[in-house]
């Protein structure tokens, strides 16, 4: 199946209450449970990923969170980077897959309340939720460029729910920059296009990523492509 879209980014037909998702957050899970953290890749030690509380500025921190759908049912799972390119003093780095994306659809301990009722909206609507997460950038951070796919023909789109972000935080692509609000507001992402994100701002963002296949034309220019009908 090839896919090939030059759409970076778009606003979705629909809406969550992002105040209850946002509560949620910040009363149950933000200062209760260390994230899981992706810090500097080193392709010699091949450490990436530690976990430890918001505040703990020991730790080498780029970008993390708590998963909300994992292969095994733990929110400190479904971190492994997939297939990214990671520019390395001019040299990609290639993290092997360790768990495929579509296998990480288990609830975790903190997939509950309005983050369950979340995702099974997003499912209804025929997104087919996997791998989804709460993602924090720390302040003053700057996400290197990269695709999260191994090809441009392959199918990739997240879901981005903004809970807590600013007019400083935005996505940037080869062609675009792109901010999102935290009004409800919900954005579908075609993450095979070269991008990174950045957080200019003194404050931390938090975002809902969800791993998607549009299956039902939710979207204008993000559809997942259907299969063509079997030849007779």
């Amino acid at each position: 199946m090839l896919w090939k879209q030059k759409i970076f980014c778009e606003k979705l037909p629909f809406t969550v209450d992002v105040e209850e998702l946002r509560d949620y957050f910040l009363t149950n899970i933000i200062d209760t449970l260390p994230a899981v953290w992706q810090g500097t890749y080193d392709p010699i030690k091949k450490i990436y990923m530690t976990t430890a509380m918001l505040s703990d500025e020991s730790v080498s921190k780029k970008w993390g969170g708590w998963s909300l759908q994992s292969f095994d049912g733990e929110y400190t799972s479904a971190w492994e980077p997939g297939h990214w390119r990671i520019p390395q003093n001019n040299c990609e780095v290639k993290v092997p897959i360790k768990k495929l994306d579509t296998e990480q659809t288990n609830p975790t301990q903190i997939c509950k309340g309005p983050f369950y009722d979340l995702i099974d909206q997003v499912s209804k609507l025929g997104f087919c939720p996997h791998r989804s997460r709460i993602t924090c950038v720390p302040k003053k951070t700057a996400l290197d460029w990269h695709v999260d796919t191994s090809s441009p023909e392959i199918y990739a789109t997240r879901i981005h729910i903004p809970l807590i972000t600013n007019d400083q935080c935005y996505f940037e692509s080869e062609t675009e920059r792109f901010k999102m609000v935290a009004d409800g507001s919900v954005y579908i992402l075609n993450n095979n296009h070269m991008h990174r994100f950045v957080n200019d701002s003194d404050s931390h963002r938090f975002h809902v990523i969800i791993n998607t296949f549009d299956t039902k034309g939710m979207s204008q220019n993000l559809q997942y492509p259907k299969k063509p009908a079997s030849s007779a």
